[in-house]
């Protein structure tokens, strides 16, 4: 699968966050070790920026949109993210412990080397979406709308897929001990031969060594 990487200028203005909330926007802005936790952001823009070492957490974001985007070592545990869009955008080494993604869209998005514990998406839209050597115990995606999406070398304990069809998501890559899904949302689902094992036992079928 193709993501599309976020577009990123070679030059970018050093600003402080706080500067630009009021304006609602960063365009072309670099941004370092800002400290938003606990706070309400509605229709906040992030366009063509990076931003490193920052702390989200506990923030809600109302119909934030952030585009041609990359997000390094930033903490965004217990954040909410309601009615937003993301394309092209990166999370390295990012934490999400909590975090809940409700009714939001995702576009060439990747996650790599995250923590998303607990971690909700419920409601939401992905396309082109890739999860990258994370951590994801306990993942939630309840009635997501799901189109290309690959978890590679992830830790899918305990995840759980409700109400999500899982036709191209690709799972074969990662591994779990256990796993919550619905067997009749799981055709078209690229898994490995020792995943399809463990899904026949979901079926209630033996499979003879």
């Amino acid at each position: 699968m193709k993501i599309n990487a976020p577009k990123i200028p070679y030059t970018l203005e050093e600003v402080t966050l706080h500067s630009f909330l009021d304006d609602g926007e960063l365009d072309g802005c670099e941004v370092y070790a800002a400290h938003t936790a606990n706070t309400q952001i509605s229709a906040f823009r992030i366009y063509y920026s990076v931003i490193k070492q920052c702390d989200f957490s506990n923030t809600s974001f109302h119909s934030a949109d952030f585009m041609n985007a990359r997000f390094e070592n930033c903490d965004f545990s217990n954040a909410t993210f309601h009615l937003s869009s993301l394309h092209r955008v990166q999370f390295v080494n990012c934490k999400f412990v909590g975090t809940k993604f409700m009714k939001t869209v995702f576009g060439h998005v990747q996650f790599e080397q995250c923590m998303l514990t607990m971690a909700s998406f419920e409601g939401s839209k992905m396309e082109k979406v890739l999860f990258g050597h994370s951590t994801m115990h306990q993942l939630d995606f309840y009635d997501v709308n799901t189109k290309e999406i690959v978890f590679d070398a992830c830790d899918l304990s305990d995840a759980v897929f409700e109400r999500t069809k899982l036709k191209n998501v690709d799972i074969s890559c990662s591994y779990f001990e256990h796993l919550t899904v619905d067997v009749n949302d799981l055709k078209g689902c690229i898994v490995s031969r020792e995943q399809a094992v463990y899904f026949a036992g979901l079926l209630g079928v033996k499979v003879k060594e």
